[in-house]
């Protein structure tokens, strides 16, 4: 059975704010609420999503927007992503920035 790679990658969440109108018995009823969230990848990250399934390789991917999988990501020696562990190795995505030289 092959085995299946890890992706790491790290999802930020952005707040849908809607305004809502005061009841009309109760002026402090008004104001900004989030009425939902959306979790979006960075470009780096959803290009190594695509670029695996590309490829046809099987892997799982793990956000570290959440909290467990950041203290998890710790202990397996994740700091960047995205990075993807496949048969014991560790590989980086995130290139050096190259345009200052």
């Amino acid at each position: 059975m092959a085995e299946t790679a890890v992706l790491y990658v790290k999802s930020e969440k952005v707040a849908h704010i809607e305004y809502s109108m005061p009841h009309h018995d109760h002026y402090c009823d008004a104001g900004y609420r989030a009425t939902s969230t959306d979790l979006i990848l960075n470009e780096e990250d959803r290009k190594a999503i695509e670029l695996l399934e590309k490829a046809g390789l099987r892997f799982t991917v793990v956000d570290l927007g959440l909290a467990m999988a950041r203290i998890r990501a710790k202990m397996e020696g994740v700091n960047a992503t995205p990075t993807l562990i496949y048969k014991g190795q560790k590989m980086r995505g995130s290139a050096p920035d190259c345009s200052n030289a």
